[in-house]
């Protein structure tokens, strides 16, 4: 593709030989050259080559058995992936305030991609219980606020210029209100001040975890 060979193996952190190397296997036995170490240095015979790297070459049908290598790195890391293990607040959110409270038959909305992180979120990870738990009926700036982040929203004062009808409805609400109220559930949950406590919580349990270590490490 063109790239200079000296700063791709500065980047790759091996020698520009090697790449050569690379380049070379290529020319003379194809991508299986890449495979098995071909040498070109060995010559050009493709069944000696085949013979002497046989033990180094996957063996198997290679999607099937990279198919399967990725499922147990995906199985692996879910393993590893820590549910938001908070202890859960004690406040309560009367009948009239709580999401999804009404139900309605089938609608449109430009803000439908948000379902798919609520699901999660809230199957998962029991995130409605838990700010609810915490912020009572401010519990709502925060279903704002991951409207924003998945609709690349940079700031309250941005929400002006959507649908507060289609917005509301797919997060439960019914209809978003003004951006005078927003910020009245945004102030509503700073005034609790619970982000100290609800931050070394979540700290601790990732550490508890091994997600995040203590570690410090140097850079040029």
């Amino acid at each position: 593709m063109g790239a200079n060979k000296s700063l791709l193996a500065g980047a790759l952190n091996i020698s520009r030989q090697t790449i050569h190397n690379y380049i070379e296997s290529k020319k003379k036995f194809g991508t299986e050259g890449l495979l098995g170490g071909y040498n070109p240095k060995m010559g050009k015979n493709l069944e000696q080559h085949r013979k002497s790297t046989q033990h180094k070459r996957i063996q198997g049908t290679k999607a099937v058995i990279l198919a399967k290598e990725r499922k147990a790195k995906r199985l692996e890391n879910q393993k590893k992936q820590q549910e938001l293990d908070f202890e859960f607040g004690e406040q309560l959110v009367s009948k009239d305030e709580q999401p999804f409270k009404s139900l309605h038959d089938w609608k449109f909305t430009r803000f439908a991609g948000i379902f798919p992180y609520l699901i999660v979120l809230i199957s998962t990870n029991q995130w409605l219980k838990l700010i609810m738990g915490y912020f009572g009926s401010a519990y709502k700036i925060f279903l704002v606020f991951l409207l924003m982040v998945a609709n690349n929203i940079k700031s309250i004062e941005q929400l002006k210029n959507i649908n507060q009808k289609e917005a509301g409805l797919i997060l439960g609400l019914n209809k978003l209100p003004p951006k005078r109220d927003v910020w009245q559930w945004f102030y509503a949950a700073c005034n609790l001040r619970f982000s100290t406590s609800l931050c070394k919580l979540f700290f601790k349990q990732q550490l508890l975890g091994g997600l995040v270590s203590t570690g410090v490490s140097k850079s040029p």
